[in-house]
């Protein structure tokens, strides 16, 4: 996984205070899910599974963002952002 850059973390951060918990990333792209159970990984894409429905998230759209940022579960909660002040 690459560094994600200054706006997708904020892009995170704000998908957290709308109520989303997971971010997954999908290689070429980024998938938030605000399920409380950890998206696992089946056929390419990390999903939810119930008993009677399965839940993929809804796809972040943000041009020329989240390219190449590799395979991988995030937990929005642990992300942390620190402004410089000079």
């Amino acid at each position: 996984m690459r560094e994600l850059t200054e706006l997708e973390i904020k892009v995170l951060l704000q998908c957290l205070v709308q109520g989303y918990k997971w971010a997954a990333f999908n290689g070429h792209h980024v998938r938030v899910l605000d399920t409380e159970e950890e998206p696992t990984l089946k056929g390419s894409m990390y999903r939810v599974e119930f008993d009677y429905y399965t839940v993929f998230g809804k796809t972040l759209h943000v041009p020329g963002r989240f390219e190449n940022v590799g395979w991988h579960i995030l937990d929005l909660e642990t992300i942390e952002y620190q402004t410089s002040l000079f």
